[in-house]
C-alpha cells in the first residue's frame, strides 16, 4: 500500500512510475514503486495522452478519500516520461 493513501483528501500530489493496466471507465492501476495506486484519469484527457500500460509516467493531480471505496488520485495531468 502507498503512503498516498494516508494523505488527507484533495492534497496535491505528483507521481512518477508505471501505468500497470487499465481496471475498468476511468480507473487504472499505478505503481510508484512503492505501492500500486489507483488513478481516476477522464476519458477526454485519457485520449489525448496517447499513453498505454506498461508506460512510464508522471501524473499531477489530487488525493481524493473515499468512505466505501479505496483511495484514488483524480489525475489532471499525465504525461509520459523518457526512459
Amino acid at each position: 500500500m502507498s503512503a498516498i493513501a494516508k494523505l488527507k483528501d484533495e492534497t496535491a500530489v505528483t507521481l512518477k512510475g508505471t501505468l500497470l493496466k487499465h481496471l475498468n471507465e476511468d480507473h487504472y492501476e499505478f505503481s510508484d514503486g512503492i505501492g500500486d495506486i489507483l488513478l481516476d484519469i477522464d476519458d477526454d484527457l485519457w485520449k489525448a495522452s496517447n499513453i498505454k500500460a506498461g508506460d512510464k509516467v508522471q501524473v499531477v493531480g489530487e488525493v481524493d478519500t473515499h468512505r466505501y471505496k479505496p483511495t484514488d488520485i483524480e489525475v489532471v495531468k499525465i504525461e509520459k516520461v523518457l526512459k
